[in-house]
């Protein structure tokens, strides 16, 4: 694949049938200032480390859709500049999140590395992208440990927070409260988790779409904080869990759109 060495002030390849690995002279594009999107094509293999060199990105990176295997580059925390969105979805990479994802700290739309088989903790550093306002998504991969409580620094996060289908184990933490701006989804669902429910998710009063805390080992009461989530439309459900004593009449009274409390 020939390239435009410097040149490109942006880098669209999506929607085709390219295979192959995604060639390492892509770090050649040093001048590119706004995007780079390679969704929905065939490339495999690992994503070059020399991706890091595209320090001048303010746009968005988007590589979902295809079959990039290996790791996530530390390299990529070069970033510091890109605001738009980082997204590395449904492809197969394992390895770990790079802690240095954490100085991406200009990102103001969507943090997605969702679908894959990443493993080991969330890191702390994550607490770092305070300017986030979209979605944060590290769903479906196989990630350990503890809910970091640092992810209640995201308090600017206006859409959802998205941590389902993993093997998150250990108590929720109470800073997640703080997430009160996310107006969409809360979904931590198929995880390990453990402990009570905090009584600080009542505060997520503006979240219109999903609440879902089902198949975890929670125990204890549900909160009766948790009543004020009234605005809820796709759903509440605490099912498959270890919950116990009376259902609160805060949470009962209400009218969810798809309430699952059975546990």
């Amino acid at each position: 694949m020939g390239l435009m060495t410097g040149m490109a002030s942006a880098f669209f390849l999506r929607y085709n049938a390219f295979t192959g690995a995604a060639p390492t002279q892509l770090g050649q594009l040093t001048a590119m200032e706004s995007t780079f999107r390679l969704d929905n094509n065939g490339f495999s293999g690992p994503l070059p480390t020399q991706l890091g060199l595209l320090s001048a990105m303010t746009g968005g990176f988007s590589v979902v859709g295809n079959v990039i295997s290996g790791v996530l580059p530390s390299e990529l925390g070069a970033w510091t500049a890109i605001g738009d969105e980082f997204r590395v979805d449904r492809q197969s990479l394992a390895g770990q999140l790079p802690s240095e994802l954490g100085r991406l700290t200009a990102l103001t739309g969507n943090f997605s590395v969702s679908g894959q088989r990443v493993g080991g903790t969330i890191p702390t550093e994550m607490g770092n992208l305070v300017n986030l306002i979209g979605v944060v998504d590290v769903g479906g991969n196989d990630l350990t440990g503890p809910v970091p409580s640092e992810l209640g620094r995201l308090a600017q996060l206006q859409r959802s927070i998205i941590l389902r289908s993993n093997l998150l184990s250990k108590a929720l933490p109470t800073h997640l409260g703080s997430l009160a701006s996310a107006s969409e989804d809360f979904l931590l669902q198929g995880n390990r988790l453990q402990g009570p429910i905090p009584s600080e998710l009542g505060k997520l009063t503006k979240l219109t779409g999903r609440f879902d805390l089902s198949d975890n080992n929670a125990t204890g009461t549900l909160p009766t904080e948790l009543g004020s989530l009234s605005e809820l439309q796709a759903g509440f459900n605490v099912e498959v869990n270890m919950l116990s004593k009376s259902l609160p009449t805060e949470v009962s009274g209400h009218y969810f759109e798809g309430v699952f409390l059975s546990s």
